[in-house]
């Protein structure tokens, strides 16, 4: 395996999710923000202050077909595979 690999140096910028994403992007943005490769923090994705944030009412990490049943109400679906 070898030896680690060293930590990139902290530049001190707190990275925060941009505004209307949620709470998911917020350890990407604190770390890419700080160490990321020449402290690049995406537009599209990261500020460098607090944002207003939504809060999903499903996991972005779902199958779509579980997110769409989701927000049809249709819950008792969303415990079936997705065929």
């Amino acid at each position: 395996m070898g030896p680690p690999k060293t930590k990139p140096t902290s530049l001190n910028v707190q990275g925060y999710p941009a505004a209307d994403l949620d709470e998911n992007y917020l350890g990407l943005c604190a770390f890419n923000c700080n160490y990321g490769y020449y402290g690049y923090c995406p537009p599209s994705a990261c500020a460098t202050s607090p944002q207003p944030l939504t809060t999903p009412t499903v996991s972005p990490f779902a199958p779509p077909c579980v997110q769409k049943r989701y927000r049809e109400r249709q819950l008792w679906w969303s415990l079936q595979l997705c065929l």
